[in-house]
């Protein structure tokens, strides 16, 4: 494997600026990648990684499983013939960005042959890419908006909706900008809170595009 004949590799700005993953993580995604072409995915044992990343093969495959369990890679397993022995494990990357080929169905049903399994496994990657969406959110985004929120109700269902959702850093910008303005109004002060709503059916309710009307401060004056 060391003798590859290639120029270099490709990081996707995606997979690069992603906090989620240390840079081992994203090394190991991208060596995954690399050994991978348009025939077949990539097939390289935890002591070929562990030697390529200089770390222990323990922690490959404690990074492999999580990258697995997250949903940034999909693992199949071939074994021997009428035995539960692995004969030879696949790696696809699974990144909605990046994904370099579209060869699925290897390994858990050799006697079927890949290209009887790749139209099965099309649907199981696609689920598994649907469900990759709708759980990364980024944690960071929603404590900013958790923290400027003043009704701290439900927060379960208002992480539930930044996980459907993922919204960017500017529409969070925007929603803390108008979660602010609106803790200035008659409404949302008066009966200590009362008339706030909870943060998910604000969210769902698209509250920070509503208008806002807040009275202007009138200084008392002295003669």
């Amino acid at each position: 494997m060391d003798d590859r004949n290639f120029i270099g590799v490709f990081i996707p700005a995606k997979l690069y600026l992603d906090r989620q993953l240390s840079w081992v993580e994203k090394l190991l995604i991208v060596e995954i990648e690399s050994l991978s072409d348009e025939k077949e995915p990539c097939h390289a044992n935890n002591e070929h990684f562990a030697n390529h990343l200089g770390i222990s093969k323990d922690r490959v495959s404690r990074i492999i499983n999580k990258l697995i369990k997250d949903g940034y890679i999909i693992s199949k397993i071939i074994y021997k013939d009428g035995t539960k022995l692995i004969k030879k494990r696949w790696l696809l990357v699974n990144h909605d960005t990046y994904s370099y080929f579209q060869l699925e169905g290897i390994g858990e049903n050799t006697d079927r042959g890949i290209g009887e399994n790749t139209k099965e496994n099309k649907v199981n990657n696609k689920n598994i890419k649907e469900k990759y969406k709708k759980e990364k959110f980024d944690e960071e985004l929603f404590s900013k908006f958790w923290i400027s929120y003043p009704k701290k109700k439900s927060k379960g269902n208002a992480e539930a909706w930044f996980r459907k959702n993922n919204p960017g850093e500017e529409l969070v910008d925007l929603m803390v900008s108008k979660i602010e303005l609106l803790k200035q109004t008659d409404q949302w002060k008066s009966d200590n809170g009362k008339f706030i709503p909870y943060p998910a059916t604000w969210l769902n309710a698209k509250g920070w595009e509503d208008e806002v009307n807040v009275k202007p401060k009138v200084e008392k004056r002295f003669l």
